[in-house]
């Protein structure tokens, strides 16, 4: 399973996987970006952004979701 890997991600591609969610509180897009794109290890990421472990593991986990999905179809 392939899965978004901290501070190795760009802000571009985590913008594109973003638009493919219904993810659009900022607050959670802000943390996310933090993590995956400036590599700030997650439980400072979303405690800068005023957002619950549970909302950012639950918010991480639906984007993953999605770039593995995305990883399945570009081997098709």
């Amino acid at each position: 399973m392939s899965k978004l890997i901290q501070g190795q991600e760009s802000e571009a591609k985590i913008d594109l996987l973003l638009s493919l969610t219904r993810i659009n509180s900022v607050n959670k897009i802000d943390a996310l970006k933090l993590h995956l794109v400036k590599g700030y290890p997650a439980v400072m990421a979303y405690e800068l952004c005023d957002v619950k472990q549970q909302n950012f593991k639950s918010t991480l986990d639906a984007l993953n979701r999605v770039y593995t999905t995305h990883e399945k179809l570009n081997e098709l």
